[in-house]
Order: structure tokens, then C-alpha cells, then sequence
């Protein structure tokens, strides 16, 4: 086994099905500089580790992390303010040697001033945008297709079973089984009772056929 991973350029225990990664396996969280918090959400189950994954090694990545880098650390705050500064000089002079009214030139001057955290939120928001669209697009033919595929078999299926014989609760379980992919036609018919007999237990069938036959009171 030991000569095959090497063949293949990939731990034994990736071969083994014991990890899903092919290298690194004797990096350390050192070398990661992970804090412990972050380590903690990680490890936690609480997130889309896979997701997050591709996330990183999104092309695109590097150019987010530098926006978010350059707004956090205030890398070209001073930056901004100067030529906000600058811009508002520019227009008090304007209207001290002329008074004029608000005409293009101030407004534009005006305009031009930047606002920090309205900037910094539209970039980064764009750079987000991109990525997730591609991630998107990635995962269009697992996932997207797939829900649709089950949508359009599942309403064939009850057009069909509609024009069929059997009580209206019958046919509920039959969706049903439909639903979590249990052949219905291959239960045996104590199964098939005792699925009936367990499902009448739900209240949510309960409150769909309790009011049949019912008149609302006066």
C-alpha cells in the first residue's frame, strides 16, 4: 500500500478512505496559525467545511482577502481623507471667490468624496458576488439539476396516481413513499398496514381530513 500511495503521490491514508486529503497530512496547527477559536468552529460541525474549502481556493480569494485586508487595517484610510480634504478645499474656494449657487462643478465636487465604509462594502460585496456565482455554477449539475429533476418526477407521479383507485389517505402515502424513494409497490401488504396505521398518528394528516364531512359551527 505503502508503494502505491508513493505511486500516486498521496497519503496511505487517503488510499485507506481515512481522510479526504491527499498531502499534508502531517501539517500542523502551527504552521496553519489557527487560533483557537477558529479551530473550535472548525472542529464544531457548525459550518460547510467542504464549502468553505473551495471558498479559499477560489481563484478570486487572494483579491477579496487583500480588500478586506486593506479596509480592516486602515491601510489607505489617511489616503482617503486627504483627497476628501482636498475636494472640500477645492469647493470652499470656489464658493468663497464666487458665492455661487450649486451648480455641476460643486455637486460634482461634492460627489466626489469618498465615504470609507460605503466603498470597501461595495468592493468586497462585489468580490463576494463573483465567487459565490462560480461556486454557484460549479454545483449547478449535483445539487440544482437534481431538485428539479425530483420536483418534476414527483408532480408526474401524482398526476398519475390521481385517476388511480384507493382512498385519498392512500394515495397520501403513496406521495410519500414517493418522497423518501420507499417503493410503495414492493411493500408487502402488512407493511403497507402498519405504514398506514403509524402515519394516522401524524397531526398533520389529522388536521388535513378531520374537517371533511363537517359543517362550521354558527
Amino acid at each position: 500500500m505503502e508503494k502505491l500511495a508513493a505511486l500516486y503521490g498521496v497519503g496511505l491514508d487517503y488510499l485507506l478512505g481515512l481522510t479526504e486529503n491527499k498531502k499534508h497530512l502531517k501539517t500542523s496547527l502551527a504552521d496553519l496559525h489557527l487560533s483557537d477559536d477558529a479551530v473550535d468552529v472548525l472542529s464544531s460541525g457548525k459550518i460547510n467545511n467542504r464549502l468553505l474549502s473551495e471558498l479559499i481556493t477560489h481563484p478570486e480569494f487572494a483579491r477579496l482577502m487583500a480588500d478586506m485586508e486593506i479596509y480592516v487595517d486602515g491601510i489607505i484610510s489617511m489616503q482617503i481623507r486627504n483627497l476628501n480634504s482636498l475636494l472640500e478645499s477645492a469647493r470652499s474656494a470656489i464658493l468663497e471667490k464666487y458665492h455661487p449657487k450649486e451648480d455641476n462643478t460643486l455637486l460634482a465636487l461634492k460627489a466626489a468624496q469618498i465615504d470609507e465604509d460605503e466603498y470597501f462594502g461595495r468592493v468586497v460585496s462585489d468580490d463576494v458576488e463573483r465567487i459565490l456565482k462560480e461556486l454557484k455554477q460549479a454545483h449547478s449539475g449535483d445539487q440544482g439539476s437534481v431538485a428539479a429533476d425530483d420536483a418534476a418526477s414527483l408532480k408526474e407521479y401524482i398526476e398519475t396516481i390521481s385517476g388511480t383507485e384507493g382512498s385519498d389517505f392512500q394515495k397520501w402515502i403513496m406521495i410519500f413513499c414517493k418522497q423518501i424513494r420507499l417503493p410503495y409497490n414492493k411493500l408487502t401488504d402488512t407493511e403497507k398496514h402498519w405504514l398506514i396505521q403509524i402515519s394516522r398518528k401524524s397531526s398533520l394528516l389529522k388536521s388535513g381530513t378531520s374537517q371533511r364531512g363537517k359543517h362550521p359551527r354558527k
